[in-house]
């Protein structure tokens, strides 16, 4: 993977006030069995509404295996609540931050009252390159597109845990994303709060891709040449298997 020019005098600039900001390479203190789960909903954004169920399903098993979740959704998940959460003393920061809405190279976004169909550049940034340094000491999942590239880069300069997410486009426009669609999104999401390591969460996201993929071709010759969705949506599940990145120190 590849940075692009202006990705890299960007890190390459941030790799200079990071350094400066961190403290002493001792080890940071443990954190509590705490997720911060970022969320937001936008009125005709069809991904963030279905991504708003996958990270609705997330948060029920994460109650279910012991976690304090603080839930900031919809109007919610905005830069100053999730700064402020990232903010706290070590004892009430979250060990997991995940996040479910769109991204970009250096950007996860959040709520934005006037969203609408506007372009990527008017969305409003919750988590980006000048903030990011807030996330030393926990590790952060994110359900969008491409930020895996870049900020996730940032995120282990600046001393997260791990950084688990997608280094290209997170694909949905080729098939209708059902209950099968989440499962695989959210499979290594599931892996990290059930206590598993980095490494097998991302083991588990990589089969659940796989076993998607496999399924939708099998719907594909069952339904014949002449219903390419299925197929497309296969490949599409492929695809994002191969974007799916891990980053550990």
């Amino acid at each position: 993977m590849k940075l692009n020019r202006q990705g890299t005098v960007r890190l390459e600039n941030l790799h200079r006030r990071i350094e400066a900001w961190l403290p002493p390479p001792e080890q940071l203190p443990p954190l509590p069995k705490k997720l911060l789960l970022i969320r937001p909903t936008v009125r005709g954004d069809a991904f963030t509404a279905f991504a708003w169920r996958w990270a609705e399903d997330v948060k029920t098993r994460a109650l279910a295996e012991g976690w304090e979740v603080e839930d900031l959704g919809g109007a919610h998940a905005t830069r100053a609540r999730v700064e402020e959460a990232l903010s706290r003393v070590a004892v009430q920061r979250p060990r997991l931050v995940m996040h479910y809405d769109h991204g970009s190279e250096l950007t996860l976004y959040g709520h934005s009252p006037r969203r609408g169909r506007q372009s990527i550049e008017d969305l409003v940034p919750v988590i980006d390159e000048t903030n990011i340094e807030l996330t030393a000491g926990m590790f952060v999942s994110a359900v969008a597109c491409y930020s895996a590239a870049q900020l996730g880069p940032l995120a282990m300069r600046s001393r997260a845990s791990g950084y688990l997410g997608y280094s290209d486009a997170l694909v949905t426009g080729w098939w209708r994303p059902t209950e099968q669609y989440g499962a695989a999104i959210n499979a290594p999401n599931y892996a990290l709060l059930e206590g598993r390591s980095p490494q097998e969460a991302f083991a588990a996201g990589l089969r659940a891709w796989e076993r998607l993929e496999a399924q939708l071709f099998q719907v594909a010759r069952e339904r014949g040449a002449n219903r390419p969705d299925a197929r497309m949506a296969g490949l599409w599940a492929r695809w994002n298997r191969d974007a799916l990145t891990l980053l550990v120190p």
